[in-house]
């Protein structure tokens, strides 16, 4: 983590699947996050989660939320800098912004849309190219 304060940090609560297609890009993997929650806690002065949709990071969220105490994590802290992205990734990509290759790190169209119902809510005609996990 840098010295310096930062002012946030996006958390992606998706798959690795999910991920490997795109990700927003400065955007930290659920799994880094856990391996250092209060050393983030620290350096930013908001968390933000993201999915596809915001229903599993606010799922998350909350889950970080009730476990805080559990583990000896600041929990006052922690709900004071901790916010769902509703909409996520869908919302982002209504604002026509690229997201990062999860492969070659290059600013690409391709998202993951997580399941069928979701990819119906992202834009037509912005040029994004969707993928799915095989059901």
């Amino acid at each position: 983590l840098a010295a310096s304060r930062q002012t946030a940090l996006l958390i992606d609560f998706r798959s690795p699947a999910e991920r490997e297609v795109s990700f927003i890009q400065g955007s930290l993997p659920v799994s880094e996050f856990m391996q250092d929650i209060q050393g983030y806690l620290l350096a930013f002065d908001v968390i933000i989660g993201y999915c596809a949709m915001g229903g599993r990071s606010g799922e998350a969220c909350e889950l970080l939320l009730d476990t805080a105490k559990e583990v000896g994590i600041d929990h006052v802290m922690l709900k004071q800098k901790l916010a769902n992205f509703e909409g996520s990734i869908v919302a982002w990509a209504h604002t026509g912004c690229d997201l990062i290759d999860g492969v070659t790190n290059k600013p690409t169209r391709k998202v993951h849309a997580w399941c069928r119902e979701t990819a119906q809510l992202f834009p037509v005609g912005m040029g994004y190219e969707l993928f799915l996990t095989d059901e």
